[in-house]
Parts: structure tokens; C-alpha cells; sequence
């Protein structure tokens, strides 16, 4: 598949799929000097290859080159946010993910409403459990679309999508 589209790919892409403008074989050995590069500069100095340095001034280059809007006083002036995980409880294991503005909520969701069910009595894999995982996930990324987004403009209502009652009632 890769050779039959490999000229079609951004020259970035070619990169990961190929050497010397050809797609890789089978079996290829994938050699990424870049990658390694920027990982011994990230090793070496850590967030600050990134943040100002060398990795930092490329990303400024290409992305001026390209049209890009993102820029190297972007990278120096970022700073990380922390967000308090959220869990809830699934046959007595607490479940952790990361909060909204992440996207990881639903995989609670759906925890949650899955552990309304028997496992074992629908059985392993079988037509009854797949099809009850699947609702259980298609609602669970209704609730995503529904939901996700910036948490202190339009936060969701986890203590709701979160909750025994909430469960109960979608299943």
C-alpha cells in the first residue's frame, strides 16, 4: 500500500516511510538520524532543546518556511499547565486519567457503564459482550463530542458523566 502512494506523501512523510525517495521494503531496516539527533539534545538539555535551543530554532525555520504560525518566542514563553487527574472506582481498582482539557474522559465512561454488567456472565468475547462494548463506547465518544473542549470556558459535567446514577441510567 505504502509503495502505490509513497510519491503522493509530504516530504515529511517520506521520511518515516522510505530512504532516498523510495518507500521502504519489507523487512527494511528505518534509520532516523533527525529523530535520533533531537533525542541525544533533549537527553543532553533536556526541555530546553526544545524551549529555545537548537530543536527549538529548527521548528522556528520550518515553520516560517512552511507558513507556519508558531514561533521560536512561542516555544520559549510556553508553559505547561497542570490539571487535576480524574478516577473513578471499577471493581475496586481506582482509575485514573488525565482531565479535561484532555480528551480521556469517555474511557471512564465507558469503565463505568461496562462495570453495570456482568463480564462473565455475557461471556469472553463473545456476540452479546462485543456488542454491549460497542454501545457503551459509541456513548462514551457521543459524550466527547458532546463535551470536550476548553474546561474553564464550557466545562463538562463530569460529576454527572462520572456518576453510579449516570451509569445506571445509560445502560
Amino acid at each position: 500500500m505504502i509503495k502505490s502512494t509513497f510519491n503522493s506523501f509530504p516530504e515529511y512523510a517520506k521520511g518515516f516511510y522510505g530512504q532516498a525517495g523510495n518507500p521502504l521494503k519489507a523487512g527494511s531496516l528505518l534509520k532516523q538520524k533527525d529523530l535520533a539527533n533531537s533525542l541525544q539534545q533533549i537527553a543532553a538539555k533536556g526541555a530546553k532543546a526544545v524551549y529555545g535551543g537548537k530543536i527549538g530554532q529548527a521548528i522556528d525555520t520550518e515553520m516560517k518556511n512552511s507558513g507556519g504560525f508558531l514561533s521560536l518566542n512561542d516555544l520559549i514563553a510556553d508553559r505547561a499547565e497542570w490539571w487535576k487527574p480524574i478516577h473513578i472506582t471499577y471493581r475496586d481498582c481506582e482509575v485514573y486519567t488525565a482531565s479535561p482539557p484532555a480528551t480521556a474522559f469517555p474511557s471512564l465512561i465507558r469503565l463505568g457503564m461496562m462495570s453495570r454488567f456482568d463480564a462473565t456472565e455475557l461471556g469472553h468475547n463473545t456476540t452479546a459482550y462485543l456488542h454491549r462494548f460497542a454501545e457503551v463506547t459509541k456513548h462514551a465518544f457521543w459524550c466527547r463530542l458532546k463535551y470536550a473542549g476548553d474546561p474553564e470556558i464550557d466545562p463538562p459535567p463530569l460529576h454527572k458523566l462520572l456518576s453510579e446514577n449516570y451509569w445506571k441510567e445509560e445502560v
